[in-house]
Formats: structure tokens, C-alpha cells, sequence
């Protein structure tokens, strides 16, 4: 293996790489919510009041979104996948012993 490909894989460059896709594609995904709230909103709403219902429907998405986030959170500090199977975390501490030798 060769330097270059050391260090890729030290930088997890494959993950990121996939994190960033992921990230596009939910914005995309986002946009074309975006749309149909906006439209759902529109048919139930009476005309000339849109604006303060406009403020309500945004207040009540963003709280459901931040406690998404929050669990999302919560599940991704969660140790669900053994040490042992994540390569980086076990590198690490075999690094981290050495270093104390």
C-alpha cells in the first residue's frame, strides 16, 4: 500500500466522500419538501392571514426538525457498533499503547 493511500484511509476519505453525497441528496430531498409544505400550506390557509400562520407552521418545523437533530445526536454517540469493528477507533488505541510503552 502506498503512502498516499495510508494516508486516504487514515483521513477516511471514502466516508467523507459519502457524508458529503448524503448531504446533497438531503438537500435536494429538502427543497422538494420545501415546495410541498409550501403548497399544503397555501390550500389550508385563508387569504390575507398567511403570513402569521406562515410564522406558525415554520416555528412548529423547526421545533420538530431540532429534536431530530437532537435524537439523531443522542443515536450517534450511542455505542452501538463494537470497538472492535471500527478500524480507526482500534488503530487508535493500539497507537495510543505504544505511545505510553
Amino acid at each position: 500500500m502506498s503512502e498516499l493511500e495510508k494516508y486516504a484511509d487514515q483521513l477516511e476519505l471514502k466516508k467523507m466522500i459519502i457524508a458529503m453525497m448524503l448531504s446533497a441528496l438531503g438537500f435536494l430531498i429538502a427543497f422538494q419538501w420545501r415546495d410541498v409544505l409550501k403548497e399544503t400550506i397555501e390550500l389550508f390557509l385563508p387569504p390575507g392571514e398567511g403570513l402569521l400562520y406562515k410564522w406558525i407552521a415554520t416555528f412548529i418545523f423547526t421545533l420538530i426538525a431540532a429534536t431530530l437533530a437532537i435524537i439523531l445526536v443522542k443515536i450517534q454517540k450511542m455505542n452501538i457498533i463494537p470497538d472492535k469493528y471500527e478500524p480507526h477507533k482500534r488503530i487508535a488505541k493500539e497507537l495510543e499503547k505504544k505511545l505510553k510503552k
